[in-house]
C-alpha cells in the first residue's frame, strides 16, 4: 500500500555566535530534498533572561515539507536544515553549531489525526555570551551565488569546512580549527585551478605545465616532472600564490601544523604554535578569496568583508573577572562551611538593547558578596569584562 504524501515540519534548535534580531527570519523557499522541495526558515529565541530583558537564545531551524510517512520526513527535512548553516556561518563569519532535532509533525492542512514527535533539548542557559547579527539580504545573495555556481559542490565543502573551524575558534583549540582551514583551502583548490585555466585560456592538453610556468615555475624544471609532481607543484603554487597571496610565511606554517597534525611527526605544542600563527591569517585569505570567485555583487562583497564579518567569531562567553585584595591576620581565610575564600556572584543582565546598526548592546549589573572567614576583609576590588580570542 503507498502512502499518501502529507506536510511535515521538523524544528531543529541550538546555539549559534549568528543570531536574529526578534522579529527577523532567513526563508529559503524550494530547497531541494530527496522527497521534494522543502521551505527553510531560521529565527532566533529572545527568551527572558533577567526580569523582563530578553537576550538572544537558540537558533529556530523549521523545514517544512512533504513525505510519506513522518519516520520518513524527519531525517531528509532535518538535513536539509543543517545544510544551509554553513552558508549563514560564513556569511556572518561566526560559529554555528549543529542543532538538534527538537519537534516534528504533520502539519497538513484540514487534518484530522497527526503523527506528533518531540525530543528534549536543553533550554538556553544564563550564560551571556557574545553574539553577532546577521543581514539576511547579505546571506541570501551569498546562498543564492553557491547555490548557481558551476561548481556549487566544491565550494559547500570549503564552506563547511570553514564553519567546523569557526566552532573551534577559541584559545586551546588553535590546532584543530587550523585543521579544518586547510582542508578548506584543498577543497578551493580544485575552483581556483579551473578558474585560472578558463581565464587564461589555456589548451586543456597543456594547461598544467603551461599553468606551472605562467605562475613562475621554470620551465626546464617543469619538463622533468611526471604527471603527479606536477600536479602537485601546481596545487602549492595556487595556494601559495593565489588564494593566499604570496604569503608564504603563512602557508609554510599552515601546512607545516596540517602535516604534522595529520602525520603526527611535531610535538603537539609546536603543531599548536604553527596553527596559532597562522590560523586567522589562513581564514582571513580563504574567506576573500571564495567572495571574490563568487559572482556576488561589488557591494555584496564589500558589505561580507566588512566589520563586523571581516573578523572570525566563536562560541565565546563573556568572562568576567574579580581582582582585590584579602586582608587580615588570620591564616584560615575561608568562611565556615566553605573550602576557599570566594564572591558570591549573582549575575543580572540589565538592559540588552538593538543599536540602529543592528548591533545588540547589553548593560551588567553583576551583583558580588563577599564569602571569607571572620576577620578578613576584601579591599582594593575591581571587576573586569573580557572578550576571549
Amino acid at each position: 500500500m503507498c502512502l499518501k504524501k502529507h506536510e511535515y515540519t521538523v524544528v531543529l534548535r541550538g546555539t549559534s555566535a549568528a543570531v536574529l534580531l526578534k522579529h527577523d527570519y532567513f526563508r529559503v523557499n524550494g530547497f531541494p530534498t530527496g522527497i521534494g522541495p522543502a521551505t527553510v526558515a531560521v529565527r532566533c529565541r529572545w527568551p527572558k533572561h533577567t526580569g523582563d530583558v530578553e537576550f538572544p537564545g537558540h537558533l529556530w531551524i523549521e523545514i517544512v515539507g512533504r513525505a510519506r510517512g513522518l519516520q520518513k520526513a524527519i531525517p531528509i527535512l532535518a538535513n536539509a536544515g543543517l545544510a544551509i548553516l554553513p552558508i549563514i556561518a560564513f556569511s556572518t563569519n561566526s560559529a554555528i553549531s549543529d542543532p538538534e532535532i527538537e519537534l516534528a509533525f504533520d502539519s497538513t492542512p484540514g487534518g484530522k489525526s497527526r503523527q506528533f514527535f518531540q525530543s528534549f533539548v536543553p533550554p538556553e542557559t544564563k550564560a551571556l555570551r557574545f553574539v553577532r547579527t546577521f543581514n539576511t539580504e547579505l546571506t541570501a545573495s551569498l546562498f543564492t551565488a553557491v547555490a548557481q555556481h558551476p561548481q556549487s559542490e566544491r565550494f559547500r565543502t570549503s564552506i563547511s569546512q570553514y564553519r567546523l573551524a569557526l566552532e573551534h575558534w577559541t584559545t586551546g583549540r588553535e590546532t584543530l580549527s587550523l585543521a579544518h582551514l586547510w582542508m578548506a583551502l584543498e577543497a578551493l583548490t580544485e575552483v581556483q585551478l579551473k578558474h585560472e585555466y578558463a581565464k587564461r585560456e589555456l589548451d586543456p592538453k597543456t594547461q598544467r605545465r603551461e599553468l606551472l610556468i605562467a605562475l613562475g615555475e621554470r620551465a626546464k624544471r617543469v619538463e622533468k616532472m611526471d604527471a603527479r609532481e606536477e600536479a602537485n607543484a601546481l596545487n602549492a603554487r595556487i595556494r601559495k600564490d593565489i588564494i593566499l597571496r604570496g604569503d608564504r610565511e603563512c602557508y609554510k606554517q599552515a601546512k607545516t601544523a596540517s602535516d604534522g597534525f595529520e602525520h603526527g611527526f611535531l610535538d603537539f605544542a609546536d603543531i599548536r604554535d604553527y596553527a596559532r600563527q597562522a590560523r586567522t591569517k589562513i581564514a582571513n585569505y580563504l574567506r576573500q578569496r571564495i567572495l571574490e570567485l563568487l559572482d556576488l555583487t561589488t557591494e555584496t562583497r564589500a558589505a561580507l568583508l566588512s566589520p563586523p564579518f571581516s573578523t572570525p567569531m566563536g562560541h565565546w562567553p563573556i568572562v568576567r573577572y574579580f581582582r582585590g585584595t584579602l586582608v587580615g591576620e588570620s591564616d584560615d581565610l575561608a568562611a565556615p562551611e566553605s573550602a576557599y575564600p570566594y564572591m558570591r556572584w549573582a549575575p543580572r543582565l540589565r538592559n540588552c538593547d538593538v543599536g540602529q546598526d543592528g548591533q545588540i548592546h547589553i548593560g551588567l549589573d553583576d551583583r558580588w558578596t563577599g564569602q571569607f572567614a571572620d576577620g578578613i576583609e576584601l579591599k582594593d576590588a575591581s571587576t573586569e569584562v573580557w572578550k576571549p580570542d
